[in-house]
């Protein structure tokens, strides 16, 4: 059917959200929560998968049928990102995941000035997560290999989960954002370590965006695991950009847990995401996290996460959305 709005306006107004990828789930305290979630093929399965942790960005609260055609723009190209099963919760208008600001707003797709996300609800995301894991129960994912990934304010939440759950966590993996730190994290650093001590790192940030937290926050942790405090630079060409020129990305090598890459030259400047998701021959994230395993994280697989799964099957329409 021809859309209504005509064929010149942004492919997000015609952006579908399929039923059969929506999952419900009950938290701990009796609210529900929405993930998108990929099911690596079964018949092509080996034994229990990764399970990725995957964390939008602010955008998307507005947007919230974006989330789809994100997380399709790599599965899509990247075959071990197929292979994991990929857990996206919603922290969209009207979900539990969401914490609104008191007094930030953005334009919705009407023109009107709503109030806008300021973050996701930390705790309430690691426990959506820890739920829709128990759908698939260890027949279907391997609790030893947890792992944590988000884009911008996702990234940000992707570090304050590791903060907090870092010691269940097998591997993290932030892009464009870095860790915002409580202000009472100097006096409560010694807990923090015990959760980030073993957890690997790779980082991955646009050059534009570099400031000198950046360093200060790796330098720390170098220090803590008593790695080089003067990393290994190795500079890759890793694509070229609309414009023709190169994209590159430079990765500083603290010891094998912990690194940080900068790129430079892609389009869309903070947006330095979709090469890092879509590039698995050049950067190896979900390889490198599918080899990453924490035995703790087999401590997470039981207990009454009291799960439900919404029904699935069709396809969701433009009128089935949250309006944004």
């Amino acid at each position: 059917r021809e859309c209504a709005q005509g064929p010149a306006h942004d492919e997000v107004w015609c952006c579908g959200m399929p039923k059969a990828m929506l999952r419900e789930v009950k938290l701990p305290g009796g609210e529900l929560a929405h993930c998108v979630v990929h099911e690596p093929d079964a018949s092509m399965a080996d034994g229990p998968a990764p399970a990725v942790l995957w964390l939008h960005g602010a955008l998307t609260y507005i947007w919230p049928e974006t989330l789809y055609r994100d997380v399709r723009s790599f599965l899509d190209v990247n075959a071990a990102a197929r292979a994991c099963v990929l857990i996206a919760p919603l922290a969209t208008r009207g979900e539990v995941l969401a914490e609104v600001s008191e007094w930030k707003t953005k334009q919705d797709r009407y023109a009107l000035e709503v109030p806008y996300v300021k973050e996701f609800n930390v705790a309430k995301t690691w426990e959506a997560f820890v739920a829709a894991c128990r759908l698939f129960g260890p027949e279907r994912i391997d609790y030893s290999r947890l792992c944590i990934t988000g884009l911008s304010m996702g990234a940000q939440a992707a570090w304050d989960i590791a903060i907090s759950q870092g010691a269940h966590v097998a591997a993290l993996a932030p892009i464009a954002a870095r860790c915002k730190w409580d202000d009472d994290a100097w006096s409560n650093q010694e807990r923090i370590w015990e959760q980030l001590r073993e957890l690997p790192i790779r980082s991955f940030a646009s050059e534009s965006d570099l400031d000198g937290g950046y360093w200060k926050d790796f330098g720390w942790i170098a220090k803590r695991r008593g790695a080089d405090p003067n990393p290994r630079h190795v500079p890759a060409k890793v694509g070229m950009n609309r414009a023709g020129e190169p994209v590159e990305a430079d990765t500083y090598i603290y010891d094998e847990r912990t690194q940080f890459t900068v790129l430079r030259g892609h389009d869309g400047g903070h947006c330095c995401w979709d090469e890092v998701y879509q590039g698995e021959d050049e950067f190896g994230l979900f390889g490198w996290m599918a080899t990453c395993r924490n035995p703790r994280g087999v401590e997470l697989a039981g207990g009454d996460a009291s799960p439900m799964a919404v029904d699935s099957g069709s396809q969701a329409t433009s009128t089935d959305r949250q309006q944004g």
